[in-house]
């Protein structure tokens, strides 16, 4: 299998499953502001989204792993879900997927927590299967990066959804209370993701012995800068924008797509972050 096909197939896979995370997670969360929202159709998506994923996820990982062919494939698949953390984790998000198709169908009161439990979970799982997994699943490490990720899925996430919403209804019959809901969401979320980035980045640091001259740091620092870029649109928006929002929602509906697709570069390079680590 060529492996330059198989190293850029990694990220594009992790970014399109932690994008389906976000929308699940934004859908649910954006409904709290929106009762009347058709978030069901976005959450429902996302979980069949997260069903095709699944099997291209393990395929990725069994030729990874073991560069098996075509003929041998079942075979190789069931010794990587069996011997390796990478196969368990992926069992792991089978579960959570699970967990979430059975949602889809309960009352609508416990519907929304499982949903976002089962989120959760899948950003355990693959929080697990990064650089944080030597510690083990029920480490402290693991959880630090799973709320990570969570943080960082969910920033993108709930601002995806607030545009998709906010763009359909023509009258902006619920843009304040959309806003000021999405306004406090981001605001969780930027602090966790500093906090627990800040955790992560002091971990790795302590166990390298190059820390400042590895590509880990390299990429790090352009995230870095990333989130500096999207914390000041962010910062633009609420304070400049939103006690003006009547009459410039249209740039705050700007400035929240920028900032959304930064968001995304920033999914993409965690992808690559949480699979690698400077040497020891």
């Amino acid at each position: 299998m060529n492996e330059l096909l198989l190293t850029w197939l990694e990220p594009v896979l992790l970014t399109s499953l932690y994008s389906v995370l976000a929308l699940l997670s934004g859908s649910v969360l954006m409904s709290l502001a929106l009762p009347t929202w058709s978030w069901r159709k976005v959450a429902q998506g996302s979980v069949y989204a997260l069903t095709l994923l699944l099997p291209c996820y393990l395929w990725h990982i069994t030729v990874s792993l073991t560069d098996s062919d075509w003929p041998n494939l079942l075979y190789s698949a069931k010794f990587v879900i069996t011997q390796s953390n990478l196969g368990q984790m992926w069992l792991l998000l089978c579960i959570a997927n699970i967990v979430a198709i059975i949602a889809l169908f309960t009352p609508m009161l416990t519907q929304k927590i499982t949903l976002l439990s089962a989120f959760f979970v899948a950003c355990l799982a693959r929080a697990a299967s990064g650089h944080a997994a030597d510690a083990g699943l029920l480490s402290g490490d693991v959880w630090i990066h799973s709320l990570h990720i969570a943080a960082a899925c969910t920033w993108f996430g709930i601002i995806a959804c607030y545009l998709w919403a906010m763009l359909k209804d023509t009258q902006q019959t619920h843009l304040s209370d959309a806003t000021t809901h999405l306004s406090e969401v981001a605001t969780l979320c930027l602090l966790a993701l500093v906090l627990t980035g800040f955790a992560d980045s002091l971990r790795m640091y302590q166990m390298a012995d190059n820390f400042w001259q590895s590509n880990y740091a390299s990429l790090l620092f352009i995230k870095l800068y990333l989130v500096v870029i999207a914390l000041a649109l962010a910062s633009i928006n609420r304070l400049v924008i939103m006690p003006r929002l009547l009459s410039y929602y249209r740039a705050f509906y700007g400035i929240a797509m920028i900032e959304s697709f930064i968001l995304l570069i920033i999914i993409c390079l965690a992808t690559l972050l949480g699979a690698s680590m400077p040497d020891a």
